[in-house]
């Protein structure tokens, strides 16, 4: 039966490719080698099997450390006393500024809701009267031209 198998030939110091084969007949019990010398493939696989794993390394290590200061901003958020959330712009079709979304909310604001878990959710679905009362507008503004914005509803 034929044959193919890779094989490191440490006196050449090379890996190579084996395809072996009968040739012939079965009586004549003849076996034919193809040898492809296969070592700049071998040590780029290797080479970048080291680069992979070096890099999950470093992700795993960013992880954790982002991990660490995200519990760390969170537990700044919760030692204030006032309402904190950070929100980001959602765009809709024409580029416009049709709603923002939840980044983060400290204690204050999740009890004000009476919800646990804001991030991600819609900050018109949870306050529907923002656009009537001037607030979207007012964020709006604040996001669209970066300046502050004080108003009391």
């Amino acid at each position: 039966e034929p044959v193919r198998f890779e094989d490191y030939a440490v006196a050449h110091d090379r890996w190579f490719d084996v395809y072996a084969f009968p040739i012939g007949t079965k009586r004549s019990r003849k076996v034919a080698c193809l040898f492809s010398d296969i070592t700049s493939r071998k040590e780029a696989e290797d080479k970048l099997q080291k680069l992979n794993e070096s890099l999950e390394l470093k992700v795993k290590s960013r992880t954790l450390e982002l991990e660490e200061k995200n519990e760390l901003l969170q537990m700044v958020f919760d030692t204030v006393k006032q309402g904190i959330f950070l929100m980001k712009p959602l765009f809709g079709e024409n580029y416009d500024l049709v709603d923002f979304t939840y980044v983060r909310v400290n204690k204050v604001v999740s009890r004000y809701y009476n919800q646990r878990h804001m991030a991600g959710r819609s900050f018109l679905k949870l306050n529907p009267q923002a656009a009537e009362k001037g607030v979207f507008e007012a964020f709006k503004q604040t996001m669209l031209t970066g300046e502050s914005n004080e108003f009391e509803v």
